[in-house]
């Protein structure tokens, strides 16, 4: 089954759907700064993503959670020095564990830095992308995983826990799609 990519009216049409609201604070950011950028280096990241991807573990004093996309990508983002500004709740590291928290911060990200965008396109996704599938098999929550290689309309090559995957094929079943980049600067 085909899925859909969002566009941006799309996404806040569907943010009003699920009765989620623009927290105040919620965006992502860098521990060293750069004007008008989110600093990031994907290297980092994807190192993060292919040590801990086919475990049930995190370098975090809480382990893995339960249901653990949102902390095992939050993790991989803090390798490179970015995490979510003020996140509803966190680990023991200090990280965001709420998958809407994480979209939310992506959303805000990108009216915020020049190198944080939406990607409109299955094809014009690439390795290091960030998806999102909001409102997961009809949940009110998001699900949130990284492209290991450019996506299709049925699935795509993710890392992510919860479903432990390490480049491996993931279906989309048909869900609608959100593709956020971060440019490395």
């Amino acid at each position: 089954m085909e899925s859909k990519v969002l566009s941006s009216s799309e996404i806040e049409e569907r943010r009003r759907d699920f009765g989620m609201e623009s927290a105040v604070g919620l965006v992502l950011v860098a521990r060293s700064p750069v004007k008008d950028k989110l600093r990031y280096d994907t290297s980092k990241t994807n190192a993060y993503l292919t040590e801990y991807c086919g475990v049930k573990d995190n370098d975090c004093p809480d382990s893995a959670f339960d249901l653990d996309c949102t902390h095992f990508v939050c993790h991989a983002l803090n390798k490179t020095g970015v995490f979510v500004q003020l996140p509803s709740t966190s680990c023991d590291s200090g990280l965001c564990i709420r998958v809407n928290d994480l979209a939310e911060s992506f959303l805000a990200s990108t009216k915020r830095y020049s190198n944080v965008s939406v990607v409109d396109s299955h094809s014009k996704t690439r390795s290091g992308d960030f998806c999102f599938i909001p409102g997961w098999f009809g949940l009110s929550k998001n699900h949130v995983m990284v492209l290991s290689d450019t996506a299709s309309s049925t699935g795509a090559k993710v890392y992510g826990h919860t479903n432990e995957r390490c480049g491996e094929f993931a279906e989309f079943e048909g869900e609608d799609c959100i593709y956020y980049r971060i440019e490395d600067t």
